[in-house]
């Protein structure tokens, strides 16, 4: 069962920092494109949101 724990925590851990880098990308194109970086909030623990008023038309 132990290694079952290690291996998965491990996969999990490569998954977090994949969102992560896809994440600061975003934040990157976002404040280039004259934006504010702030759109994308961290939520620690829970995960990611977007932070934006939408307009129904």
């Amino acid at each position: 069962m132990r290694l079952i724990a290690v291996t998965s925590a491990l996969s999990r851990s490569r998954y977090d920092r994949a969102i992560h880098a896809h994440i600061a990308r975003l934040r990157k194109k976002i404040a280039t494109h004259g934006g504010c970086e702030s759109l994308i909030r961290t939520g620690h623990g829970a995960g990611y949101s977007l932070v934006a008023k939408v307009c129904a038309e």
